[in-house]
């Protein structure tokens, strides 16, 4: 659908944008949602495993910040169309990824795949209307993606009541010190996704 109702010109710059925004956020973020999930299970009663929570969205709001100003110099710099839509994609897939994990680390797994089954299938619909129906441009998926992990926010957040994990402890520093010690080296999974991204470049 996307190569027959979109310039192959277009629909490859985007590819090549959510790579980009892929590899930023793989440094940046440090992947802490698995550090949060790991931290979890350190805690046998579950209004304990609220602790690696918070501490984890520290780490994880500090990495937005740096994320946002990287998107903004980075894409002026590249040239990149429609920053504010790839930086939204950006910032709602790692959203995602943190309510997901914590719903795992709460032993959510049905909510975790409901909500990202019904996330991809509202992307779809969404990218449906927007391009085939309404003959729109390349930053429809941009949109459609965001539209879609939104949703799975949603679904995940009436599950957990992440926010209400925010209010029910405080923040342990030494915790917090722990998990960006332990988390530092997740970044390097960027690696895995840069060796086979730069050989399909360069074949």
């Amino acid at each position: 659908m996307y190569t027959r109702y979109l310039p192959p010109a277009d629909y490859g710059t985007y590819d090549l944008n959510i790579a980009y925004i892929t590899f930023l956020s793989s440094i940046l973020f440090l992947d802490i949602w698995g550090g949060i999930m790991r931290f979890m299970f350190d805690y046998k009663k579950v209004e304990e495993k609220a602790y690696a929570v918070k501490a984890g969205m520290v780490i994880f709001s500090c990495s937005t910040l740096i994320y946002a100003i990287a998107v903004i110099i980075l894409g002026n710099l590249l040239g990149i169309d429609y920053k504010f839509w790839l930086f939204m994609y950006g910032l709602l897939t790692n959203i995602q990824q943190v309510f997901g994990f914590v719903a795992r680390g709460y032993g959510q797994n049905r909510v975790f795949a409901f909500g990202g089954v019904l996330g991809s299938f509202v992307t779809i619909i969404c990218n449906i209307i927007f391009i085939v129906g309404m003959k729109g441009g390349y930053q429809y998926l941009y949109i459609s993606s965001c539209i879609g992990l939104l949703v799975n926010i949603i679904i995940l957040e009436r599950s957990v009541r992440f926010f209400a994990l925010m209010r029910s402890c405080g923040l342990n520093k030494t915790l917090l010190k722990e998990m960006t010690i332990y988390s530092l080296p997740l970044c390097n999974s960027a690696a895995f996704w840069f060796c086979p991204t730069s050989i399909k470049f360069l074949n």
